[in-house]
This record gives structure tokens, C-alpha cells and sequence, in this order.
């Protein structure tokens, strides 16, 4: 049975904000700050992909164009507008989100959702995974 390879490792943190914010206000920021990362880190940006030699590879393509960019983000940030505790959130992204390497998937993702009883008018909580 090809299980297609699995290779999946999750870091979350979770971010009190003094004054609320929406997911409207924080999503543009977390997409530059996410792409200004992949200008330090390029590896967030590889790509898993099985070869018919039954092999693997990592795949890198360095943008041309602002497109890529933007194209690039908006296939590896996820933003949820239901609140769910940390524990819900990462269920959530592995039953919706789970990929295998020989998808032809991006290797890392970026989901960012409030945290169940975490806001109120002064602050919110999100979970970052």
C-alpha cells in the first residue's frame, strides 16, 4: 500500500492582543510578515512531490513576479473565523488540511484562528499553527 509518505511536525503559540483586533486587521499582517519570512527562511516555500521513479523530491521556485508571491501566500495561510479551543483548531487542520509528500503540496502552512473564550472588547486570542 503506497501510503504516500507522511511527514508532518505542528508548532503552535497562541497571541493575546492588548486592544482587539479582527481577522480582517490581522490577516494582511500575518501574510507580509509570512513573506518576509520566506525571504529569510526560502525553505517554507519548497514543495513535496513524488517522481514515477518512486522517489521524492523538494522543489523550490524563486517567484518572477509580485503574482507569485501573492498566489504563494494565498495557497499557504488559512484564516478561520469560528472560535475553537488550541486542541479544536489543530483537529480542525488535521482532518481539513492533512496532506501527503507526494501531493505536490507545499511543505509548510500557516492557519491562524481565535481561541474559544479568548476575546473579549479589550483583547483576543489566536491560535498560530
Amino acid at each position: 500500500d503506497d501510503v504516500g509518505g507522511f511527514s508532518h511536525i505542528t508548532l503552535t503559540c497562541s497571541v493575546t492582543f492588548v486592544q482587539n483586533i479582527s481577522m480582517a486587521e490581522l490577516q494582511p499582517m500575518v501574510q507580509r510578515s509570512i513573506i518576509r519570512l520566506r525571504h529569510l527562511a526560502p525553505g517554507i516555500a519548497f514543495k513535496t512531490s513524488k517522481l514515477p521513479s518512486n522517489e521524492y523530491q523538494l522543489s523550490y521556485a524563486v517567484p518572477q513576479s509580485l503574482d507569485d508571491v501573492n498566489n504563494w501566500i494565498e495557497d499557504v495561510t488559512f484564516f478561520y473565523d469560528e472560535e475553537a479551543s488550541v486542541e479544536g483548531n489543530l483537529m480542525r487542520i488535521a482532518r481539513e488540511r492533512w496532506w501527503k509528500a507526494k501531493d505536490d503540496h507545499y511543505s509548510y502552512e500557516f492557519h491562524v484562528a481565535p481561541i474559544e473564550g479568548g476575546g473579549s472588547e479589550l483583547q483576543r486570542q489566536y491560535t498560530f499553527a
